[in-house]
């Protein structure tokens, strides 16, 4: 019988391989903590198949309309927090919005009346949880990208 860590070890060296000869480099840039975003099985209940009720597929809305206030987020890794910046529509900043959580950034716009729209306040949500999870890990946070693109992915 293996030992529980060292087949961990082993399946890890197999995906960073894996990975090097996608990229057709050695394994570098690459941690052993990578295996802590994956589970090996998925243990969602799946209860919507119980309800009788219409089902809606979901689609994106292709029209944007501009919200009063608009938002650049960025981490500052030395203070460990993320910082919004508000901007009125002539691209004056207005307030600059400092945290750690995502909900108190997310709360602190709704009360001082800087979300005005709903698909705004989701995309603010989105984005400040993205931010949230880069200062966590480590990972570098660019607003409106995505925190976990590769190549890899694609496939």
């Amino acid at each position: 019988m293996l030992n529980p860590f060292i087949a961990l070890m082993l399946l890890t060296v197999k995906k960073l391989m894996f990975l090097a000869k996608l990229r057709k480099s050695v394994p570098k840039d690459v941690g052993f903590h990578l295996i802590n975003y994956k589970d090996k099985k998925f243990q969602e209940i799946v209860t919507y198949k119980n309800y009788n009720v219409p089902v809606i597929s979901a689609e994106e809305n292709s029209k944007v309309v501009l919200d009063k206030v608009s938002f650049k987020i960025e981490l500052d890794r030395e203070e460990k927090v993320i910082v919004v910046i508000a901007f009125d529509r002539r691209k004056n900043p207005i307030c600059i919005v400092k945290g750690r959580k995502a909900k108190e950034i997310y709360d602190t716009l709704i009360r001082e009346n800087l979300i005005g729209r709903l698909d705004h306040g989701a995309y603010i949500g989105r984005e400040l949880q993205k931010a949230e999870t880069a200062l966590r890990i480590g990972k570098r946070y660019v607003q409106d990208f995505e925190l976990f693109y590769n190549e890899f992915w694609d496939m």
